[in-house]
């Protein structure tokens, strides 16, 4: 009898993937933790401690190719900073007057905001099967919204509007991912997040407890460790399955949401997440 053939695994092509699923777990246990300290800490000091952290990781790429940087460059990285920053502080404070959710799924509306800002903007070309995601997406944002509250709670919005500056700061990254290095845009939007949660901070400083500083530590590595696990993954996997993968993470987080939160998740609120998940998808899979 022949021996059978012994299967040989290609960890050339697993690395991506598997660099990207465990993005996302970092990002959903990222989501979580965010979501705990927000009814704890002040927005402020966990913005400072997470972008201080990146900075400091970030400070050899920027010493190295700052100098080579031309005066476009530097605009549109102060951009995408300040974009960034507004995404973070927005996303904190939707889930400190949110649900985790119903927080998440609104800002994964960002694929969307992205293509309608690059049609927009610059002038993309806007296909039928994109208009039908968008629909499809807004509908779902309605479903997500409306069952739970009647009408648009404050968490909501600022969930909508995580996305939209994300939406944004992903259509000025697609001009600096040909210019820059992938560290000096990391490290600008550090810097603009230090810089704008100094006088936050400044303004009314307060003191977490000391369990609460390893918690926000940990905040910050994990978010540090997705933003590195992502980057890493993108190398060897196309954007459009890219995008798919990282979908898990607000997966994960609305179960994360229903375990350790308790919140209720209405059929409706489950179709409508579907749809806006459903959508990001397809765009990201015909090319957004």
């Amino acid at each position: 009898m022949p021996p059978l053939p012994q299967s040989r695994c290609d960890f050339g092509k697993v690395k991506g993937p598997a660099a990207l699923f465990s993005a996302a777990g970092f990002f959903a246990f990222f989501d979580t933790m965010l979501k705990y300290l927000s009814l704890r800490v002040p927005s402020g000091e966990i913005v400072l401690v997470r972008f201080l952290l990146g900075l400091i990781i970030s400070v050899p790429a920027l010493i190295r190719y700052s100098r080579h940087l031309d005066g476009r460059s530097v605009v549109l990285l102060i951009t995408r900073g300040f974009l960034g920053a507004l995404a973070i502080f927005s996303l904190i404070n939707a889930l400190r007057l949110g649900t985790l959710s119903g927080s998440m799924v609104l800002f994964f509306t960002n694929p969307i905001w992205t293509l309608v800002l690059s049609v927009i903007l610059l002038g993309e070309q806007l296909t039928r099967q994109r208009v039908i995601g968008v629909m499809i997406s807004f509908l779902g944002a309605v479903l997500v919204i409306g069952p739970r509250y009647g009408e648009m709670a404050p968490g909501d919005l600022l969930g909508l509007a995580a996305g939209v500056f994300a939406g944004a700061a992903m259509v000025v990254i697609r001009h600096l991912r040909a210019r820059c290095d992938t560290f000096v845009i990391y490290g600008f939007h550090s810097l603009i997040g230090v810089a704008i949660s100094i006088p936050l901070v400044a303004r009314n400083p307060v003191a977490p407890e000391v369990r609460l500083v390893g918690i926000l530590l940990v905040v910050s590595v994990l978010g540090l460790l997705g933003q590195l696990t992502m980057t890493y993954g993108l190398g060897f996997v196309r954007p459009a399955e890219a995008a798919v993968i990282l979908m898990t993470e607000s997966l994960l987080t609305i179960l994360m949401g229903a375990l350790l939160f308790h919140e209720t998740l209405t059929p409706l609120f489950l179709v409508g997440a579907a749809m806006i998940l459903g959508s990001s998808v397809f765009l990201a899979r015909t090319g957004i």
